[in-house]
């Protein structure tokens, strides 16, 4: 199948970033979760409650964020709860 890249837009600058999957490689059907966690190379401010990343190719599947908002902080969790009919992979190169 084709592969999918995670994009995480940024308004403004930040220090460079990688983006890791913490839930186990398988296949999840609607209502599990996974799980993600933003690392950044020099320690950030999280002022938004609402970020959100995009897992999916065609932009419509988006993690929410579930740290809290904090100062001084390296990285940032986030979750994406599977739909029904859900069907694409979430790929990190």
């Amino acid at each position: 199948g084709a592969t999918e890249k995670v994009e995480l837009y940024i308004k403004s600058s930040f220090p460079k970033f990688s983006v890791e999957c913490t839930s186990p490689d398988g296949h999840y059907v609607a209502e599990e979760k996974i799980a993600f966690k933003v690392h950044f190379e020099e320690n950030v401010n999280v002022t938004d409650s609402n970020l959100e990343i995009i897992i999916s190719k065609d932009k419509k599947h988006k993690a929410k964020m579930t740290s809290s908002v904090a100062k001084n902080v390296s990285s940032i969790d986030f979750e994406y709860t599977v739909q029904k009919n859900d069907n694409f992979t979430v790929f990190f190169s």
